[in-house]
């Protein structure tokens, strides 16, 4: 499937009964109105890279926001209107669930409602009458940790809250400062090791969060390189080691 335009579209007041339109609705605002949906799309997806491009807003009396979803995520963005529009979001991941009641609490609580459109398909309401309910949660575990992995992605309408990572267990959505995330950007396809605070799920302890503060000054070495750095350090006591065979013999290959 080729890449598909996404519709969004919010109608309602501001607080001082000012109508909805383009030129009262900052883009900061919009943008974080619109990062549930992309994060909802990224999750039903699993694939890298922004699942929200192109944006263009329009249309005075309401907010009409039209965003090209590329084709990795097009048939999730498919999914994730569909299930709206049908009351069946229990179909979705876990965490696509989580984002689409996010923006339905925002919505909500501004009285305002939205329509999510694709070519072809009926509208997607989200309203006071059509609301997404939160997903029941384990009880949450939180402490600080520190995560590597590769970076594939940084950027959507929100770069700070779409800092992807590939780690030894999957893809992770990473939040991060605007700052950390230029960062963070100048080391995309390599290994980074990144320092916050991490989220499990007690059932399973699975990752389900993670808010990185800080960037190690860190690079994937080999282990004969290691080896190495060990030896100027701690100097004769490892002149007769060999590091191929050390890590040989710590496998299980055997040796003396």
């Amino acid at each position: 499937m080729s890449g598909i335009t996404f519709t969004i579209s919010f109608e309602g007041q501001l607080g001082d009964g000012t109508p909805l339109a383009p030129k009262t609705l900052s883009v900061a605002h919009l943008l974080e109105l619109l990062a549930p949906i992309e994060r909802a799309i990224s999750a039903t997806s699993g694939a890298v890279g922004a699942a929200l491009t192109e944006l263009d807003c329009r249309r005075e009396g309401s907010v009409i926001a039209e965003c090209y979803v590329p084709e990795p995520h097009a048939l999730a963005a498919h999914q994730v209107q569909r299930s709206v529009r049908e009351g069946a979001t229990a179909e979705l991941p876990e965490a696509a669930r989580a984002e689409l009641s996010n923006f339905s609490a925002a919505l909500l609580k501004r009285r305002w409602s939205s329509q999510l459109r694709i070519a072809g398909e009926p509208p997607a309401r989200v309203d006071a009458d059509h609301l997404i309910a939160p997903v029941a949660q384990a009880p949450r575990v939180t402490g600080a940790t520190t995560i590597y992995g590769v970076v594939t992605n940084v950027g959507g309408l929100d770069a700070s809250k779409n800092v992807r990572l590939r780690t030894r267990t999957g893809d992770l959505t990473v939040h991060m400062s605007e700052s950390l995330a230029r960062k963070v950007a100048q080391h995309i396809f390599d290994e980074v090791g990144l320092e916050g605070t991490a989220v499990w799920d007690s059932a399973t302890m699975s990752l389900v969060a993670f808010d990185a503060t800080r960037l190690l000054e860190y690079r994937r070495t080999s282990a004969s390189e290691a080896f190495e750095r060990l030896r100027d350090v701690a100097g004769e006591d490892f002149d007769e080691v060999d590091p191929d065979e050390y890590v040989r013999r710590l496998r299980g290959g055997g040796g003396a």
